[in-house]
Parts: C-alpha cells; structure tokens; sequence
C-alpha cells in the first residue's frame, strides 16, 4: 500500500495508512459495481484483473521461505514497442522459477 501511495503522491500519501486501505477497497468496490452493472468502461475491469493477477502472484511468492532466491529478473526479450514511449523500461522484466 505504502509504493501505490507514493506514486500516486499528494493528500493520498499524506493520510494514515487505514485510510488508504479504504480508499483502495472503494475503488476496487466502485470497479467490481461498473462490471457488475454491465457498463462497459474496459479500465474497471483490467485494474479488477490486474488486483487478481498481484493477488495471485502474492500467494505464489509467499509459499517459499526466501522467495528472492527462488525467482530472477529475466530481460533478454525485445522490449514492446510502447514501452519506450511511456518509459517503462520495467515491462521487459519476467519472474521466472
């Protein structure tokens, strides 16, 4: 919660860190209500997939004693095309066992 809070900066890193929780449960409950209801808005549906997929990874990660050492970094892949346009060098990076 802390790292979300930093980038998103402001009166968000500003508050308590309950009080990010709940505004982070809001938006997740705003999302889930925008599917739910059939709206068809594609960014609440991909931040409900990509919360799944972090959720996913988490308990992945957390069944080894030291994970650091049972996953690396692997950047020998071409870098997408829209990465270099927003910077994100990070989108070359896979975790593997």
């Amino acid at each position: 919660m802390r790292l979300i809070a930093a980038e998103v900066g402001g009166s968000v890193e500003a508050n308590p860190v309950n009080a990010q929780v709940e505004l982070f449960d809001a938006l997740l409950d705003g999302c889930r209500e925008v599917v739910k209801g059939g709206t068809m808005d594609p960014k609440a549906n991909d931040v409900l997939s990509r919360v799944e997929e972090l959720q996913l990874l988490a308990k992945r990660v957390n069944c080894y004693n030291d994970p650091i050492s049972q996953f690396q970094a692997l950047m020998y892949l071409k870098p997408a095309i829209w990465s270099k346009g927003c910077g994100w060098n990070q989108s070359r990076l896979f975790l593997t066992t």
